[in-house]
């Protein structure tokens, strides 16, 4: 009987930690996006957005990849990549970001992705879609 008890034992517990579900990234964000927008005027659109390194080390020439997106929340009509006015930001920091771009009439949502100067991705969250006004 105490055979039987310790299959048991180590069948429910091995269900138990393979059986639960794992975030994709466990880790911290490096970069958190603290406010969004996006505005269409005069045949432009404009995007301001402010972000902040939450992350332990410094971010050298931080990039923001904005992806405007169809009604259908799937197809990427257009993307656009700029960075922001200081060369590093360092943990803490805040910086903003501002582009404009010409008016995409099918996009009518866009997110943001970061990366730093050497194209590696940034993990961030909240990242979008963000309806253009």
């Amino acid at each position: 009987m105490n055979r039987r008890a310790f299959w048991i034992f180590l069948f429910a517990s091995s269900v138990g930690v393979y059986g639960q579900k794992k975030g994709k990234d466990s880790k911290p964000p490096e970069v958190q996006l603290l406010e969004a927008s996006a505005r269409r005027q005069e045949g432009i659109i404009s995007v301001d957005a402010r972000v902040k390194n939450c992350g332990e080390k410094p971010i050298k020439a931080l990039q923001l990849i904005l992806d405007f997106v169809a009604s259908d929340h799937k197809q990427v009509i257009t993307t656009k990549r700029g960075g922001i006015d200081a060369e590093m930001l360092d943990p803490g920091e805040e910086a903003e970001f501002h582009a404009q771009l010409e008016d995409q009439v099918r996009a009518t949502e866009f997110q943001v992705n970061f990366e730093d100067g050497n194209g590696k991705y940034l993990r961030t969250e909240k990242t979008g879609p963000f309806p253009i006004e």
